[in-house]
């Protein structure tokens, strides 16, 4: 029998503060057992010592080893040097990858990357793995990144399946904790199509990909009587989309005897415009949410396609708090969009944590991909040049970085991240502004702010009740209590999964 190991991580340096598994690892493992072959997930990844990783190709020596990319990424030093390990002990082992993020390192060695979903390519995969040959050949494409890669589109080429059951299989030998945070698919794809939106299967029709009530409550009842585990993350690019899956949830709810837990992604204008909506999403056990706020400046939202903004936006947040006080809001925020400064973007983010309509606010600046084959565009990235954006040369770039003031910034290999990016600057900033911009109003902000819905789901793994994380401000957190305690789980787990392993 065919046999290989797939290793993920969701997790990006160490010290570890959270534990979660890497879904799309579980999910592909599963789909390949169906097919007859055996398959062994290694979590954690970035967290194994090369000597360990060793000791379990030697001993279980696969055919094939997979690597998947999902939330996180795999350190890619480590990576390349697991996959020479893995060719020592078998030199005609086969090297796969997959994810949406598959395209964004510098991993050699790969034999063919699956970009996107691959559940619906399992067949072609399997077929590649135990011949060499892919069975349609012409959907192998080169692509160069820096380094060319074999690539199989799967979120073209294969996005037309049945997702109604979407289950993520774990087995025994996957050591699942009664406190763990796992990831709950409900659907896939978005109705919607965000300016700055660049998932796969966005624009779907409203009841495309959505896994049946049934298939949902099976996993949610095994997972429970199997492992004890009763909270989730759901991946759902947007939950509240489709009311079908709001009600799903709710009705299972109520036909359950044991209570739910769920950090999700949701429109807020949604939430508005369907009242009933949230109070069943609390209900059914709804602890935070992540909103694609973006900009709290009107003329802004409007720019990028957001409707409802401003003070109705604001609005709507404080009843919102006021009816659910413990519902923990993340608040995401770009840094550079059109007709916004810094300090404007500085006095709203502030304003909405100093008032309480939300918990947390990640940041980030505005990247604008260039259409290079490693990321999707969105609507945005194709028409950044109609919105006051121009493209900085090198040169402009490296005259800046001699000011003190960008010394934060010098860390980046500019001249890779220019073939891929725009560099650009607006009528009110450059791309090195709002990145400091964006560290600068992080640093600010987080004495005030908690630690953010999904960490505090991913930590659930320190026993603490997810309740009483979502209400800790960042700077009540025990630290050195929630890295001992990754720790702790993160080398009992390697302990079982060696001893597994290494006596198959």
């Amino acid at each position: 029998m065919m046999r290989g190991i797939i290793v993920g991580d969701n997790f990006y340096d160490e010290p570890r503060v959270a534990i979660i598994r890497t879904n799309g690892a579980h999910r592909v493992a599963g789909l390949m057992r169906s097919q007859g072959l055996e398959v062994e997930v290694l979590d954690f990844f970035n967290s194994w010592e090369l000597t360990e990783l060793e000791q379990v190709l030697k001993a279980y020596c696969p055919d094939f080893i997979g690597l998947s990319f999902g939330l996180g990424q795999l350190n890619d030093a480590k990576v390349n040097s697991f996959i020479s390990l893995a060719k020592e002990v078998n030199p005609k082992i086969k090297v796969i990858a997959g994810g949406n993020q598959v395209l964004h390192n510098n991993i050699k060695n790969i034999d063919l990357n699956f970009k996107g979903f691959a559940d619906g390519a399992i067949d072609d995969i399997v077929a590649y793995l135990k011949t060499g040959i892919y069975p349609i050949e012409s959907l192998v494409k080169d692509i160069d990144l820096g380094l060319s890669k074999k690539v199989v589109d799967c979120n073209h080429y294969y996005s037309k399946f049945d997702l109604s059951n979407l289950r993520t299989n774990y087995t025994a030998n996957d050591f699942l904790s009664p406190h763990e945070n796992l990831t709950l698919e409900t659907s896939r794809g978005c109705i919607f199509r965000c300016k700055f939106c660049n998932f796969p299967l966005i624009g779907k029709n409203k009841n495309d990909y959505i896994r049946t009530k049934e298939d949902l409550k099976q996993e949610i009842i095994y997972n429970y009587e199997t492992y004890g585990i009763s909270q989730y993350s759901i991946t759902d690019d947007t939950f509240n989309d489709n009311e079908i899956k709001i009600n799903n949830l709710y009705e299972i709810s109520q036909e359950i005897d044991f209570e739910l837990k769920f950090m999700c992604y949701a429109r807020i204008d949604l939430l508005h415009a369907r009242p009933g909506s949230l109070d069943k999403m609390v209900k059914f056990g709804v602890k935070g949410m992540f909103l694609g706020i973006e900009s709290l400046n009107l003329e802004t939202s409007k720019l990028i396609g957001k409707g409802f903004a401003g003070e109705k936006l604001i609005n709507y947040l404080r009843e919102v708090k006021q009816q659910y006080p413990k519902l923990h809001f993340i608040g995401s925020y770009i840094i550079g969009l059109p007709k916004e400064t810094i300090e404007q973007s500085r006095y709203n983010i502030n304003f909405a944590i100093d008032e309480g309509l939300i918990d947390n606010s990640p940041m980030y600046a505005l990247f604008i991909p260039k259409q290079t084959g490693g990321m999707d565009p969105s609507i945005f990235s194709k028409e950044w040049d109609q919105y006051g954006y121009e493209e900085m040369s090198l040169d402009e770039v490296n005259e800046l970085l001699t000011q003190p003031k960008y010394s934060a910034l010098k860390n980046i290999d500019y001249e890779t991240f220019s073939k891929h990016n725009v560099i650009w600057k607006n009528e009110h900033m450059n791309f090195l502004d709002a990145q400091l911009g964006a560290l600068q109003i992080r640093e600010d902000i987080e004495p005030k702010t908690g630690l953010g819905g999904w960490n505090c789901f991913a930590a659930a793994y320190t026993k603490i009740p997810v309740e009483e994380l979502l209400q800790l401000k960042r700077t009540e957190w025990d630290w050195e209590y929630v890295k001992k305690a990754a720790v702790d789980f993160v080398e009992d787990y390697k302990h079982k999964k060696i001893s597994v392993l290494c006596d198959t």
